[in-house]
């Protein structure tokens, strides 16, 4: 019994490992997009199973067949600045033209 259990985890270890190369062959990583390298953030080796999982070309494969979300915007020449930053400093670094939106004066920041 131990024995067959023994054998049907190798074989299917042994699939799982050739559908992973086929795969990788046909789905190449790419630098961006949705075949790049997934990293955890954390410490490599708590993070190994977790990239590993992520990793998964066998595990991506029933999510290719729902497409991709493509964003679209009408929203163009826009500069998003996440500091806050004096209005009067920021003037000059704008283009004719356009506007700089104050929401406050440095006045009415809490301390």
């Amino acid at each position: 019994m131990l024995r067959t259990a023994a054998a049907s985890v190798t074989a299917a270890g042994a699939a799982v490992w050739a559908a992973e190369r086929l795969l990788t062959r046909s789905r190449p990583e790419t630098r961006y997009g949705r075949y790049a390298r997934w990293v955890h953030p954390a410490g490599r080796w708590r993070a190994a199973p977790l990239n590993r999982v992520a990793g998964s070309r066998l595990l991506r494969l029933p999510g290719e067949r729902v497409p991709p979300v493509a964003f679209v915007s009408d929203i163009t020449d826009v500069v998003y600045v996440n500091y806050v930053v004096d209005a009067a400093v920021s003037r000059p670094w704008s283009r004719p033209g356009w506007n700089c939106n104050a929401w406050a004066s440095a006045a009415t920041w809490p301390s």
